[in-house]
C-alpha cells in the first residue's frame, strides 16, 4: 500500500511546526504544537502530523512549558494514533518510547518501542539520542 500523500499545504505546514519544534524554545513549542494541530485539522490521517505533534507535547513537558501530568498522555495518544496511521513510521514509535518512558515509567515498554524505530529507521539520530537518554537513566552504558 502506498504512504499517505498530504496536500502540499499540509506537508508545508508539518515542516514549518518542525522548524519551530527544532528551536527548543517555549514560544517555538508552542508554535509547534499550533501548527501540527492545524495540520492535522486539515488532514486527520497524515500520521507524521500526530508524531510531531506528540513530539511537541513530550518536549512541552520536558522543557517544563506545561505540566507533565497533561503533556505526557497527549503525547501518547497522539503517537499511538500516528502508529495506528502507519505502522512503518519510526517517529511514531520513537515519541511513544519518549512518552513512555518520561510520562509512565516503563522502561521496558519504551525499550522495546525504541528498538521498533530502531528497525524501521536505523539512521535515525532522534531515536539514538532519546533511547541514550532513556539507558543512561537507567545505568545502561553499554
Amino acid at each position: 500500500m502506498a504512504a499517505h500523500q498530504p496536500a502540499p499545504e499540509v506537508r508545508e505546514l508539518t515542516l514549518t511546526a518542525l522548524y519551530h519544534w527544532n528551536t527548543r524554545t517555549a514560544d517555538g513549542l508552542k508554535q509547534a504544537r499550533a501548527e501540527f494541530a492545524q495540520a492535522i485539522a486539515k488532514d486527520p490521517d497524515y500520521a507524521e502530523a500526530h508524531a510531531g505533534l506528540a513530539n511537541a507535547y513530550n518536549l512541552l513537558a520536558q522543557y517544563g512549558v506545561m505540566p507533565a501530568a497533561e503533556a505526557y498522555p497527549q503525547a501518547k495518544a497522539e503517537a499511538e494514533r500516528a502508529i495506528a496511521l502507519d505502522d512503518h513510521l519510526a517517529t511514531g514509535y520513537s515519541a511513544l518510547g519518549f512518552a513512555t518512558f518520561y510520562g509512565f515509567k516503563d522502561l521496558r515498554r519504551a525499550e522495546t518501542l525504541f528498538q521498533r524505530a530502531l528497525a524501521l529507521d536505523p539512521n535515525s539520530s532522534l531515536t539514538y539520542h532519546w533511547y541514550a537518554l532513556i539507558m543512561m537513566h537507567t545505568g545502561k552504558f553499554d
